[in-house]
């Protein structure tokens, strides 16, 4: 796994086992390429959800791979069409839904998928505002930040 990103959550996913892209040291998809020895990465997942993010995960992927988009632009952008043809490479936005998790949760309530490397922070449900604020700051290298009812 490639994780391209900046600062403490590029330093997490490096104690993870994650190979990384510091995309602040240089061009990210060039890295992405040389890693992969020129193919490009199978599956892509934008996260960042800019302009320029989703561009660069398109350049990523390779021949017929798979670009899912998590991050919610919020502004205008150009997508390299010709690439997306001549390469075949799919583009699927993806929404947090209910009921999207089926095959993942029981991996985690069987104990083979584990969060707790990336919880950063926990939260009582009287602290929501708080722990909104710390994630969407990301104060203290939050990360993900779990609220708790019930834990007061």
């Amino acid at each position: 796994m490639i994780v391209v990103g900046r600062g403490e959550r590029l330093a997490k996913a490096a104690t993870l086992g994650a190979e990384t892209v510091d995309f602040t040291a240089g061009d990210p998809v060039e890295a992405v390429r040389e890693l992969t020895n020129g193919r490009g990465a199978p599956v892509v997942v934008d996260a960042a959800g800019t302009a320029r993010s989703l561009e660069q995960a398109v350049l990523m992927a390779h021949k017929g791979g798979r670009v899912s988009v998590i991050g919610i632009p919020f502004e205008p952008g150009a997508l390299p069409a010709q690439r997306l043809v001549l390469d075949e490479i799919e583009v699927r936005g993806v929404r947090a839904n209910r009921g999207t998790c089926t095959e993942v949760l029981p991996l985690m309530a069987a104990g083979k998928v584990s969060i707790r490397p990336l919880r950063t922070h926990t939260f009582a449900l009287s602290q929501f505002l708080e722990a909104l604020d710390t994630f969407t700051q990301r104060k203290g290298g939050a990360i993900k930040v779990l609220v708790k009812p019930g834990c007061d």
